[in-house]
């Protein structure tokens, strides 16, 4: 078990907070940014931020500048959650949402329209919260340690992705000799 952690410290150079290898931070600023990107420790200087490998006081000095902040990420522990995931080659979403006949977790893949590409089913004993069933999906089924992510709505992105699957059914309706 991997039990190195990434201390994050302010501008003087007091402790913030800490976070697990492989756990992910949330940067945002007043204006437009707002993502949250995985973080995996190197040594006790230096982490890697998605593809990109940090001193921490070069990291605090470039979101100081640009007026970014950055705090440990929390997800609400409701019955699912969803994100944008946003790589070099396009965005997607992924949502997650716990079962409701049997312990475990239901994902659910989309392309930038939210047309559903793919699913699959995360047991309980596989991934124990929210956060865990996200990284292990992301890393069972895309690159996901260089990508940013933006947590939107989970019921806004259900409802869009039911939308479009019903428009696919009465397409084929329409069209079934």
């Amino acid at each position: 078990m991997n039990n190195k952690r990434i201390k994050f410290v302010n501008e003087e150079g007091d402790s913030l907070f800490e976070i697990s290898d492989g756990n992910a931070i949330h940067i945002y600023d007043e204006k437009t940014f707002d993502f949250v990107i995985r973080c995996h420790y190197v040594d006790e200087e230096y982490f890697l931020l998605g593809e990109r490998m940090y001193q921490m006081n070069e990291f605090v000095k470039d979101c100081a500048k640009t007026g970014r902040k950055y705090e440990p990420e929390t997800v609400s522990e409701y019955y699912g959650a969803a994100w944008c995931v946003i790589k070099s080659d396009g965005i997607g979403y992924l949502s997650v949402q716990e079962l409701s006949d049997e312990p475990g977790w239901d994902c659910e893949f989309y392309d930038a329209e939210v047309n559903e590409i793919d699913s699959d089913i995360v047991s309980e004993e596989e991934a124990h919260n929210l956060i865990e069933v996200r990284n292990k999906i992301l890393e069972d089924h895309l690159a996901w340690d260089n990508c940013y992510m933006k947590p939107v709505d989970f019921e806004d992105l259900t409802e869009q992705a039911y939308k479009k699957w019903q428009e696919k059914v009465d397409y084929f309706k329409g069209t079934a000799v």
